[in-house]
């Protein structure tokens, strides 16, 4: 199962679990970071959307590097919030399938991550950024 993406289970019919590797059942509609910091690192990926976070490395001028962790996440842009981001960016998608999109979106992330900083090759999860 893809490390930091909480898989969520839901009691089929016959009451055994099932879970999906993408973390969303009808009743776990959400989405579940894992607080790598991958993207928060890396936001000159998502083109010019995050300029004005930047703090001139491709990194979010909020986040605390040691930590790993925004400084502001309670105040943080709706763009930085997954649920909010849907309304803006989610246009014509269901709302499972606009989470789809986006844990796939963030395990690609981590995977580039991976093979840039540490030579990973096609592994699943990016080692923790904050050690780089």
């Amino acid at each position: 199962m893809t490390e930091g993406v909480t898989a969520a289970a839901d009691k089929s019919a016959g009451g055994r679990e099932e879970s999906r590797e993408d973390g969303i059942t009808p009743e776990n509609t959400e989405f579940h970071c894992s607080r790598c910091s991958v993207c928060c690192r890396s936001l000159r990926v998502f083109g010019g959307l995050y300029d004005d976070l930047d703090d001139g490395t491709g990194t979010c001028r909020y986040l605390d590097q040691k930590a790993g962790l925004c400084t502001i996440y309670d105040k943080r842009p709706d763009k930085c919030r997954v649920r909010e981001g849907y309304q803006t960016y989610g246009a014509g998608l269901s709302y499972e399938e606009y989470l789809r999109l986006t844990h796939e979106g963030c395990r690609k992330l981590r995977e580039l991550w991976a093979r840039k900083h540490h030579g990973e090759a096609g592994g699943e999860t990016a080692s923790d950024p904050r050690a780089s």
